[in-house]
């Protein structure tokens, strides 16, 4: 039991890290012999659990709220760990197409190209996951903050935050 929790912490851990730290780990000489009995889950590489490691991954994120002894800048760090480890996972959400469109209708773009596109569903999932983070943090410390952002998503008044980051500091007010 303990292995396998031990295994399943370092997929968490190896799956949230960046290159540059990946790359760090990997060239430490024990590497090699342990990555032979790991099978941790990486994008593009075969994996046996991975079956598993979506679903389990997908309920750790959903089940994620702010807990009350937990500052916003510290449930930030997690819930945007949860995400990239859900992306190296090809867990995504928020890609909506009917969402993507109103943007570029909004824009004003007909036709876009390829790079526009790409932006576009890029920030429509971002604002997806800002009204997400909005839902998982502690309400009763936040006060009425985050029932009157959800009115004004509701009602679509701008500007709200489109991003975590950028939601973070308004809660924190």
């Amino acid at each position: 039991m303990l292995k396998g929790n031990l295994h399943n912490l370092f997929t968490v851990l190896l799956a949230v890290c960046d290159t540059k730290v990946k790359n760090k780990i990997k060239a430490f000489p024990s590497f090699k012999e342990m990555d032979k009995k790991l099978d941790y889950m990486a994008p593009g590489r075969d994996n046996q659990h991975a079956k598993h490691n979506k679903p389990i991954a997908q309920i750790i994120f959903m089940g994620l709220y702010q807990e009350k002894c937990q500052n916003i800048k510290e449930f930030r760090d997690l819930y945007v760990a949860l995400h990239k480890m859900c992306t190296e996972l090809a867990l995504r959400s928020g890609r909506c197409k009917e969402d993507v469109k109103a943007m570029l209708v909004k824009e004003a773009v007909t036709y876009p190209i390829m790079e526009q596109l790409i932006k576009a569903v890029d920030l429509v999932e971002e604002e997806h996951h800002a009204i997400v983070f909005l839902y998982k943090v502690d309400k009763q410390k936040y006060g009425k903050l985050p029932e009157e952002t959800e009115n004004d998503i509701l009602q679509n008044k701008e500007p709200f935050p489109k991003t975590v980051c950028d939601l973070c500091p308004v809660l924190a007010r």
